[in-house]
């Protein structure tokens, strides 16, 4: 069964922090904020493009607009563990994001395959689609890319 998650909007802004920094910046920063249970997490993801690689060409190029499909999960994982099926869209900087957690053994199920998700799932997807209008990702169907950030 799915767990519809819904729709993140935010502003990101990413910084390099050099080396001989961190120790310092992680000392100041731990007078407002502890590491909770996601600090120590390792983030595994898997990008789907287009078979000629429209969306990272795109993305390459520093466009106002652009959009990621990616499938990731916060564990190494296994069949059932959870993963999230997740369309990310940046516009003018503002980052706009619709994810669903499945486990990981069905959404690969159907983001490789092109086998349908469960019923569950096929509504959600379904709202996903028409809530994000002019989607243009078309899922080649075989995993381009491999992270592990």
């Amino acid at each position: 069964m799915s767990g519809y998650i819904g729709s993140f909007e935010r502003i990101e802004l990413k910084y390099m922090v050099p080396a001989e920094k961190y120790d310092e910046l992680i000392r100041r920063i731990s007078e407002f904020a502890e590491v909770d249970s996601y600090g120590d997490t390792t983030i595994y993801n898997i990008y789907f493009d287009t078979e000629d690689d429209r969306l990272i060409r795109k993305s390459l190029e520093k466009p106002a607009y652009k959009e990621k499909l990616r499938l990731r999960t916060y564990e190494v994982p296994s069949n059932k563990s959870p993963s999230f099926v997740e369309i990310k869209k940046i516009f003018d900087g503002v980052v706009y994001k619709r994810r669903i957690s499945l486990p990981y053994d069905e959404s690969i199920t159907h983001l490789v395959s092109g086998k349908s998700f469960s019923s569950d799932s096929k509504s959600f997807m379904d709202n996903l689609r028409t809530k994000n209008g002019n989607l243009e990702i078309s899922i080649s169907r075989s995993l381009t890319k491999q992270e592990e950030l």
